[in-house]
């Protein structure tokens, strides 16, 4: 038994090593609860290595009180020379009987992919916002207030290992 635990401890840490090694960037911001849609999220980041492959994953913490079954997002990206990528994502968050997606009892924790493979090839820094696009069913305007959702953020990681 004593060794079987073990070899799992040694396992979870290796796995989480190697998992923080690629991990270049992690920003997070609170939102108490709720996320107004005129409260865009902002990031700055400045790549040390402009040949490398990394992965942009949008982290988002949110509790069971949020209404949806996805999540509609607009990602920008703008470049050290004002070049502005904008993509518009929608992401999974909930099962069809309505049990949320992710990590954690209470507060799910959910990795959502935003780009993979991506290379700065610009040196200097890059700046990202992220905005929610949700609204109700069958109405035009946005929800002001998106429910349960505590934390936005983004992570930056290598895509391969040095």
């Amino acid at each position: 038994m004593n060794k079987a635990l073990i070899i799992l401890l040694v396992c979870f840490l290796i796995v989480s090593c190697q998992r923080n090694e690629r991990l270049v960037y992690s920003n997070y911001k609170e939102t108490v609860g709720h996320w107004h849609k005129d409260s865009v999220q902002r990031f700055s980041f400045t790549p040390q290595d402009t040949l490398e492959d990394y992965n942009l994953i949008v982290y988002l913490r949110n509790d069971q009180t949020y209404p949806f079954t996805n999540l509609h997002l607009v990602t920008k990206m703008e470049f050290p020379s004002g070049q502005i990528i904008s993509d518009t994502l929608e992401y999974k968050m909930a099962h069809p009987d309505g049990r949320l997606l992710g990590q954690g009892n209470n507060l799910k924790e959910n990795r959502l992919l935003f780009k993979e493979k991506v290379k700065f090839f610009e040196a200097g820094e890059y700046h990202f916002s992220i905005q929610h696009l949700m609204r109700e069913a069958e109405e035009i305007n946005g929800l002001e207030l998106l429910d349960g959702v505590y934390n936005i953020g983004l992570e930056i990681e290598r895509n391969s290992q040095k």
